[in-house]
């Protein structure tokens, strides 16, 4: 996506059971601090943040994890924050889902269980969840890990099974920050570090533009780049975008 925006982890550890693609225990053994974003802390993080700065509800859990989910939503929506949100919707209550499809998003992404790598339970709530997000988000599109799921190699970077180290090409991640927040106001430079090793400053003691400058002073200069699954070359970025656009109308 290319678009600047924070993505928001609203707690460590995670109900869902996608471990082979997301090692929750290690996230878990190496993260310290607060593990779920507090009202509190949401509310200092947002005073520091320019308003018009997308929030993107994801990162490194299921978000409806933490319980005040709607309330961090509404904070951030009544600031003037663009949404995005990912969920399985798993741990959501009817009257959470009937609020959430009441919000203007730039993208909502519904995972859906597999059966095989992501199980939760189904039950007839859930149906009811899905159907009445399908029915009422814009914007709303799936995500399934079947046989056509593309993997990120994330979960191998994480646990140090790496590919061959590479010289840094190609990221739209480096010229668009897209930071991950963690509950303790800790900020990443992506999503692709599940284990928090490339913390670049802390939200709840700073403003988001002095982590964004000292981001951009030192880019191109992260170790994991030189493992990551999105450092490719500017053409071969071009042809997955067209991909993943074909993926999509089929």
């Amino acid at each position: 996506m290319k678009r600047e925006y924070l993505e928001v982890t609203s707690r460590i550890g995670c109900a869902v059971d996608c471990l082979k693609y997301c090692p929750q225990k290690l996230t878990e053994s190496l993260y310290s601090g607060n593990k779920v974003l507090s009202i509190g802390d949401w509310q200092t993080i947002l005073d520091h943040l320019p308003d018009d700065l997308p929030i993107f509800f994801s990162g490194f859990s299921e978000p409806f994890g933490n319980n005040h989910l709607i309330e961090l939503i509404d904070m951030a929506y009544k600031k003037g924050h663009p949404l995005g949100l990912f969920t399985t919707l798993f741990q959501a209550s009817r009257e959470d889902v009937e609020k959430l499809v009441k919000y203007p998003y730039l993208s909502f992404c519904l995972h859906l269980p597999d059966g095989n790598v992501m199980k939760i339970p189904i039950s007839q709530e859930y149906k009811d969840n899905v159907f009445t997000v399908l029915q009422n988000v814009k914007n709303v599109s799936t995500s399934i890990m079947n046989d056509l799921f593309v993997d990120n190699n994330r979960e191998n970077m994480a646990k140090g099974i790496q590919s061959k180290t590479k010289h840094f090409r190609f990221c739209e991640k480096l010229d668009y920050p897209q930071f991950s927040l963690l509950p303790n106001g800790n900020v990443s430079i992506c999503c692709m570090d599940i284990t928090a090793s490339q913390i670049i400053g802390n939200l709840l003691t700073e403003n988001y533009a002095d982590i964004k400058q000292r981001f951009l002073a030192s880019k191109k200069k992260f170790k994991l780049c030189s493992h990551c699954h999105y450092n490719v070359s500017p053409l071969r970025a071009v042809a997955r975008k067209a991909i993943a656009r074909s993926r999509a109308l089929t």
